[in-house]
This record gives structure tokens, sequence and C-alpha cells, in this order.
């Protein structure tokens, strides 16, 4: 049985695959939050602003994702909410996006979609990453780039590869008040070969992304990213921004695996 996927999981795929969608026009690029005053030189450079802010959501060790892909012209907007626990460098998730749940431990990853198993009572799958089996193949393919999508903290990894860097406005992301905006061009193809972008993007998408990844990014006054938003405009014509918003830092929400009464196996 082949699975059919919500359309929040197909846009995903959409965003970060090089798919065919017609020449529509360019989305624009990342605008700067208006400012009391003229942008000036960023407390944080290209240098330490990697470091600084990874290091401190490192720290934390965990916090909420609360995110959103938005099609060109605001067509096709996708929800999603996940949670986020680092530890050594590896990234468990879970999340929740049209539907479906997926969760990963370490290197393991399960999907809870019961068109997947055929089982309303058994609705998660522990996806098998050499598995022959197309259903598979696709949930697992899809799981990993919904992953990547939450992690997409990640980007602020390549700062070091950027054109642009200047500090924008001081926006009030919540009740804890305001934070400061830097905003940025990634040069995409050097980036990605250095892997310092992350898992949502890798060096085949970034030979599709045109001018580069239009980044920007709201930090508060203990270094935590609380805003990102990310646009993507593909050679193909297709345009999409990734925008999330950070909360809940060092709560420690469990993350774990389904029960074993719960996991199918894959129809």
């Amino acid at each position: 049985m082949r699975i059919t996927l919500p359309r929040a999981i197909a846009l995903t795929a959409m965003l970060v695959l090089p798919v065919a969608c017609g020449g529509a026009d360019e989305s624009p690029a990342v605008k700067a939050t208006p400012s009391n005053t003229s942008p000036t030189s960023a407390e944080l450079t290209t240098g330490t602003f990697a470091p600084r802010v990874l290091g401190a959501l490192e720290a934390k060790g965990s916090f909420h994702v609360d995110g959103a892909l938005v099609g060109k012209g605001q067509r096709g907007v996708a929800d999603f909410t996940a949670d986020v626990r680092t530890r050594a460098g590896v990234s468990d998730v879970a999340l929740v996006t049209g539907g479906i749940s997926v969760i990963r431990l370490g290197d393991t990853v399960y999907m809870r979609d019961d068109k997947l198993t055929g089982s309303a009572k058994r609705p998660w799958a522990r996806l098998n990453q050499r598995s022959k089996n197309p259903a598979e193949q696709e949930a697992l393919k899809l799981a990993k780039l919904t992953i990547g999508v939450a992690l997409a903290h990640q980007v602020i990894g390549g700062t070091a590869y950027t054109t642009g860097f200047k500090r924008g406005g001081q926006p009030m992301i919540d009740t804890s008040g305001e934070a400061q905006e830097y905003i940025f061009t990634i040069d995409l193809g050097k980036a990605a070969a250095n892997r310092a972008v992350g898992e949502m993007l890798n060096e085949r998408v970034a030979k599709t992304t045109r001018k580069g990844l239009s980044v920007s990014i709201a930090i508060d006054g203990n270094d935590l990213r609380r805003r990102i938003e990310c646009l993507f405009s593909l050679t193909t014509g297709y345009a999409a921004n990734v925008r999330v918003t950070l909360s809940a830092f060092g709560q420690q929400v469990p993350i774990v695996a389904p029960s074993a009464g719960e996991i199918g196996e894959v129809s």
C-alpha cells in the first residue's frame, strides 16, 4: 500500500526538493523589522555569531518550536510544532504537522500515520533506513525533511559564508521583551559544501536556490534565537518561507519512543 501524505508534508517536499513548479515571479527577500535607528555595526559578527548563538542554545539542552511553511503569495501554509532536545551534538525531535507525527531518537525514526501501517490501533511505524518498501522509503524521506525544517535554527552555522550581515530592528517576540534582529544572505553553495547549514539543506538543494538563502534571525539578550525566517527561491520558480519561533528553553520536555503496542508494520 502506498501512503497518501497530507498536503502539509507534500509542501515540505516541494520546499526542499528541486521540483518543476513553473516560472512564477520571485518572492521578495527577507525584510528587516523597522528600527528606531539606522542599522549599525552588529555586536555579533560573522565570526562570533554561530559560536555564541549555537552555544547558548546547546547549553539550554531543549526548546519548543512553532513554525510554518508559507508558499508564494501566502498560498500553501503548513503549520507545525516540535520539541527538540540537544545533547552532544545530536538533536532528538518530536513534531506534529498535518495530522502526522514524527519522532527521532538518535538514529531511530518513527512516524505516526495509520495509512502507513493500515492499523488505527498500531498507527506508529519504526522506519527502516534500509527498507526496499516504496511506501516506507517515501515515509522516511519525508520524515527526514520535516525534521530538517523543525531544525531550521541550524542554518545559523552558515553565517561564516554570508554577505550583507547587518543588524535590523528590535522586534517584540512575546511578553519576554524585545529581541535584536540580524539579517544576512548565506552562500548556500559554500555553506552546504562545508555542511554548515544543518539538516534542512544540502548541496543538491543549494544548486537549485537563487541568490543564496535570505535569513532574518532575532536574538534575545541571552544570545538565544527567538525567531527565524528563511526565504527559499528555487531556479524552478518555486519560492517559500520557513518561519519559526523558539521558546521554552531548557524545560526538558520528554521525547520518548512509542510503546511497543502502538507500533505496527508498514503495509
